[in-house]
């Protein structure tokens, strides 16, 4: 995984917890997956297969 990926994938975690800091009785890994899911081809992540999409 390059530097850049992880950066990104940091940076979408960051994103996905405040988040959830504003809703309510909402899984903080569904937010983050989601995004992650969201966000994988226009990141260029490899981490994320369409295989693995839960949206």
């Amino acid at each position: 995984m390059a530097g850049r990926e992880i950066f990104r994938l940091e940076k979408i975690e960051s994103l996905a917890r405040e988040k959830v800091k504003r809703l309510f009785f909402i899984d903080e890994i569904e937010v983050f997956l989601g995004f992650q899911n969201q966000l994988r081809e226009s990141l260029s992540l490899t981490t994320m297969t369409q295989d693995n999409a839960i949206l």
